[in-house]
């Protein structure tokens, strides 16, 4: 048996090299589809895009829930229960599919019949193999079999931007791309069998205790998610506006949120860490923290006003065209996300789960209270973008300042 330091070191080094080629990958799956199709085209598959991406991140809870499950059986902490988990698994399956397919169908409301019903089938058959991959991610992860679970991460994005290659040039539209999100999955199809098994026969504890633990989680990680990523599928759903213009919009938001998110995200476990060593002084550690934050997020909001247009045009195409103040808006709200992301870890570290996820849930509240507003789509986006994770990081600062003053008083 490996020493544990040495497996954790191999973990981090797997998964953060599958991470950063992930990202390269994904980037240049969202770059050909702009550079082929304009902001059209990349306004509708960045809209299904953010919705899969959404999707994807819901299952994170359920993923966290199954490997935890799979390593109390190994540890011998579970309870002697022989219920197949597997049959917590369905009823998840069946609730994602039924909002999945009302936010599709209202997306795609002005589709043809036939391209309806194409969806409608994509959807039913999508979202099973999405669950089984989550499965195969879970059992990987229980195992420590970091090479092949960053293999696969890898494979997923690879088989993407294949498919994705292949349907801009030759069928482009709403079926195509909906095929080509979905191709990546075909990675995970020769281990999802034997993960389907391990869960059954592994799995610690009864199917609702599963049940129970999974649905909490995969609410918080939907709100965090949702607001991270699936806010193209959501500008798109509540309003109409040029296709264009939303184009070129969401590239934006892409090109704003990216190097902050993705970062922060990697660094999450470390940045858990700091917290929990800090946390009787975690205040304090903030506000020592916080004139260098500030420097550095006055510097990316004036430097997206500056140059973020001209390289939203070398990366994305010449149509892609956004104003500086808008550039530097949405750059501003990142940082609105990247601190609310923040303050959620520093909560967990203060066990105040909950706070965490109700930050959350207010955050996409409001987002889409505003969203609903009748606004042009610049501006209600704007508003989207900082009134949600504003009052979010409101409700995470009163939670972390109650929560520091009670380890104070421990």
């Amino acid at each position: 048996m490996r020493p544990a330091g040495r497996g954790l070191v191999e973990g981090v080094a797997a998964l953060g090299l599958a991470s950063g080629i992930s990202a390269a990958v994904g980037w240049l799956v969202l770059l050909v589809v702009a550079r082929a199709g304009g902001p059209e085209e990349y306004a509708t598959f960045s809209a299904m895009w953010s919705l899969y991406l959404a999707c994807v991140g819901v299952l994170v809870g359920l993923q966290q829930e199954q490997t935890r499950s799979m390593l109390r059986s190994d540890r011998g902490t579970g309870t002697s229960e022989t219920t197949c988990q597997l049959a917590a698994v369905v009823p998840l399956c069946a609730v994602a599919v039924v909002p999945t397919l009302i936010a599709a169908m209202w997306w795609a409301r002005e589709a043809g019949a036939a391209e309806q019903v194409r969806i409608v089938l994509g959807i039913c058959l999508g979202v099973p193999f999405l669950f089984a991959a989550t499965a195969v991610n879970a059992r990987l992860a229980a195992d420590a079999r970091w090479r092949l679970l960053a293999a696969v991460t890898i494979g997923d994005q690879v088989v993407r931007l294949l498919v994705v290659a292949v349907v801009v040039h030759h069928e482009p539209g709403p079926t195509g791309y909906a095929l080509a999100i979905a191709a990546g999955v075909l990675a995970y199809l020769p281990l999802m069998g034997e993960a389907g098994r391990a869960l059954a026969s592994r799995a610690a504890g009864s199917a609702a205790g599963l049940l129970k633990r999974a649905s909490a989680a995969m609410v918080a990680t939907g709100c965090a998610n949702l607001l991270a990523v699936g806010m193209p599928f959501l500008i798109s759903v509540t309003g109409e506006s040029d296709p264009s213009i939303e184009g070129s919009l969401f590239a934006a938001i892409v090109l704003t949120r990216s190097p902050l998110l993705l970062p922060i995200n990697a660094l999450r476990p470390l940045l858990l860490r700091q917290c929990i060593l800090h946390r009787d002084v975690l205040t304090a550690w903030f506000v020592e923290k916080l004139p260098a934050a500030l420097a550095a997020g006055v510097a990316a909001v004036v430097g997206g006003a500056l140059v973020g247009p001209a390289i939203l045009k070398l990366l994305f195409g010449p149509n892609f065209e956004i104003a500086g103040q808008t550039l530097a808006g949405l750059v501003a709200c990142a940082l609105l996300m990247v601190a609310m992301t923040i303050s959620g870890v520093a909560l967990v570290a203060l066990d105040q789960d909950a706070s965490s996820t109700g930050g959350w849930a207010v955050a996409v509240i409001a987002s889409l209270a505003c969203l609903a507003l009748p606004l042009d789509v610049v501006d209600r986006t704007l508003l989207a973008l900082a009134a949600g994770p504003a009052m979010g990081l409101v409700v995470h600062l009163s939670a972390m300042a109650r929560g520091v003053r009670s380890v104070g008083a421990d």
